[in-house]
Parts: C-alpha cells; structure tokens; sequence
C-alpha cells in the first residue's frame, strides 16, 4: 500500500512511498526541490502560456529528468485531462512529482516507464532539460546553506 504526503515548503512536491519504505534523505530532497522550484521559468516550461502563478506549468519532463540525474530511478508518464506527464518512481518504488499541482484535478491514466532516450528524443525537451539542469547545478553551487547540496553527478545507489 501507498501513502501520499504533501511535502512541506513546496505545494507541489507530492510523494506516494510503499508503507514503511525507505525515502531519500529529506534534505537532499528538500534542497532538490527548492533549486527546482526556484529555476523553473518560462523557457523550461513546455507550456507556451507560462506564468510564475503556476511556476510548474509544463515542467514535468525537464524537472522529472534532473531528479533522476539526482535521485536515480525510473520516468513515468501518465496522461492526465488529455496532457502528457511525467514524474519519477525512485529506486524504493517512491512514487515523486514534483509538478502534479499544475493539475486541477489528479485523474492519471495507468503509469508507463519511458526511457531518457524517449523523453528526451523531443528536441525542445533536451534544449529545456539542459537549461533547468544548468540553472539548478549553479543555484546549487550558489545557496546560502551552501554549496554541493544536490550532487547530479552521483546518483543514489541502491
């Protein structure tokens, strides 16, 4: 069974983990999820009408694509009132999205594993994930609590 939680300092960081399961360390995650939401901008959003009321508006690719570089695990892509979406299911089977509160109403279709190859076969995907990556890397470098938070370059293991 999974269990859904909000996280906290981000509306739109949602986490279903298997009862009892491990998660990856809160402050990786919250340092995470913090570089992300305060990257997103209207050249990473896939969506042409962005606005920083909805910040993750069409982020769902770009962003699920540096949490893996981060975090490891799969890329799951849902349809959700007919729009593609992706979020990530961790190597502990967490289920992670950081970008569900674009939706007004969470009603997915059965979840399917797509590869990095896949999503970011879209060349204006690619163009989008590399700004965010490169955005996220020097808020990183740059935050006051200091820098290296979010290693990309070494992912969780197992």
């Amino acid at each position: 069974m999974l269990r859904e939680r909000q996280l906290s300092r981000s509306p739109a960081a949602h986490l279903n983990q298997p009862e009892g399961g491990p998660i990856c360390p809160t402050s990786k995650l919250s340092a995470l999820t913090r570089a992300l939401c305060e990257s997103w901008n209207a050249d990473t959003s896939a969506y042409p009408r962005w606005s920083p009321h909805t910040p993750s508006r069409g982020q769902c690719a770009v962003t699920a694509l540096v949490v893996q570089d981060a975090l490891g695990g799969d890329l799951e892509r849902v349809t959700v009132d007919g729009q593609s979406h992706y979020y990530n299911r961790l190597l502990d089977g967490t289920e992670l999205d950081l970008t569900r509160d674009q939706f007004a109403v969470w009603a997915p279709t059965t979840p399917e594993t797509r590869t990095r190859e896949y999503v970011l076969s879209y060349a204006p995907t690619t163009s989008r994930y590399e700004l965010l990556k490169a955005r996220v890397a020097e808020h990183t470098r740059t935050h006051p609590s200091g820098p290296h938070t979010v290693p990309f370059l070494e992912p969780m293991m197992p």
